[in-house]
């Protein structure tokens, strides 16, 4: 039996339906605040240049807005996974 693809709008049988997002094309190497869509609270995983980042490192601004300790400079790659509402 397959594994369920947890990224799909399907989801799995009793899985949360997750959602990878890549928001790169907001880093512009002063931006530290950045929106994406709605999304259950504490669902939220920021990872930068392939690494996920600790919540020390996050600060969840609204449902639609986090932001960073640190400045992705242009070029990085930015990306969140999230539990849409």
């Amino acid at each position: 039996m397959a594994a369920s693809n947890v990224y799909s709008s399907s989801g799995g049988s009793g899985l949360p339906v997750l959602e990878m997002i890549d928001i790169t094309s907001q880093v512009d190497g002063t931006t530290t605040t950045f929106t994406i869509k709605s999304h259950k609270r504490n669902s939220l995983i920021v990872i930068w240049n392939g690494l996920i980042q600790l919540s020390e490192d996050i600060t969840i601004v609204s449902s639609t807005q986090f932001s960073t300790s640190f400045i992705p400079r242009e070029g990085e790659a930015l990306s969140v996974i999230i539990q849409p509402l």
